[in-house]
């Protein structure tokens, strides 16, 4: 539900998002003539004045092309994405986002380069990523002296929440090493670059549509993970959903939609899915609208009632259902302004018109 109201001559718009009486809330924009705290991520996270617990709200336009690092337990909120209603740019990340503290969440933002998720506890709600999200990232470096070594990072409890993903979630499988215990619901995720979702150890994937567009696996190498209320469906080869379903993965896989075929092999161990076979995306979504909002569920559609709860598979059904452009919540938007022309008893009218996003 969105509520609108107006609001007629106003000095002040102060926004309040529950944080604590103590934390502080701080402005980031790189155009300089904005007036904001900060021009970046890194200066805030460089600055004594930003401590744990404090939001950080990137300006709708700020666009930062640098490696951004999060180096403290805050919050970071932008605008959201697909912003065709409203009259606001995104905010974006144009180059790697490094997050290495705990507790950090990222909601409303884009980021085009790699996101490294190296400690635990890190939550990603409502973002738009097209680079590649790392869970438990590792690094290399090589010396004559030592030859390569390599260095591992915390990944662990990780959330990614109603995203909308253009590339894979993964940690490279280095000696078994895995991220372990996070939580994947009521995303959009596709790519046509690798796997979609692998190497992830005792982690909730649920109600997300995973489509992958490349002969590969929609997802591949998860072990004790609970895999429920998903529509999952390859593009290039619909028998390639799921590599993880022998009993020695260990994977409750439940209430599924798959671009499968019952019967084929590796599928006879995960009864109680749906598998569609032939059908295409036309016979589950509306395919209308906005890049997320095409994949609500047709009336008619096999995915709608089929999840565990009796509720609908896919991103827009379970708990926290998908929320289209990512607008993160109680956030107000100004989606347009009138100005008298003229001064009434020497002060200038002005109406605005306001939407809050309260689902």
């Amino acid at each position: 539900m969105k509520i609108f109201f107006r609001v007629a001559a106003i000095a002040a718009l102060v926004l309040s998002y529950g944080n604590a009486a103590s934390a502080k809330s701080w402005r980031v924009n790189n155009n300089l003539t904005k007036g904001a705290n900060f021009e970046s991520i890194n200066a805030a996270m460089s600055s004594e004045d930003v401590v744990d617990g404090d939001t950080l709200y990137m300006d709708p336009g700020c666009n930062l092309g640098s490696l951004q690092t999060i180096s403290k337990s805050v919050t970071v909120i932008g605008p959201g994405y697909f912003l065709t209603d409203i009259p606001y740019n995104s905010a974006v990340i144009t180059n790697v986002l490094n997050i290495t503290a705990e507790h950090v969440k990222i909601t409303g933002i884009t980021v085009t380069g790699e996101t490294l998720a190296r400690n635990n506890y890190i939550t990603f709600e409502r973002c738009y990523f097209t680079g590649r999200i790392r869970l438990a990232a590792y690094e290399e470096y090589y010396t004559l002296e030592r030859g390569s070594r390599y260095y591992y990072w915390n990944g662990c409890y990780i959330t990614i929440r109603q995203c909308f993903i253009a590339n894979e979630i993964r940690q490279v499988d280095r000696g078994g090493y895995r991220s372990n215990g996070s939580i994947i619901e009521n995303n959009i995720i596709y790519t046509s670059q690798a796997n979609t979702i692998r190497y992830l150890f005792n982690t909730t994937i649920r109600n997300n549509y995973i489509l992958c567009k490349k002969y590969s696996w929609c997802i591949e190498n998860l072990y004790n993970c609970n895999i429920t209320d998903n529509i999952l469906y390859n593009f290039k080869y619909k028998e390639q959903t799921i590599n993880c379903a022998a009993p020695s993965y260990n994977n409750v896989i439940q209430n599924n939609i798959l671009s499968t075929t019952e019967g084929t092999e590796g599928y006879e161990n995960i009864p109680g899915n749906m598998f569609l076979g032939s059908a295409d995306e036309s016979q589950l979504f509306t395919l209308t609208g906005s890049n997320d909002e095409r994949y609500r569920l047709k009336d008619d559609s096999p995915a709608k009632g089929y999840a565990t709860d009796g509720g609908d598979c896919g991103p827009f059904g379970g708990g926290t259902p998908y929320v289209c452009s990512g607008l993160p919540l109680y956030h107000p938007y100004i989606t347009s302004a009138q100005v008298e022309s003229k001064p009434t008893d020497g002060k200038v009218k002005v109406s605005l018109n306001i939407r809050m996003q309260n689902e």
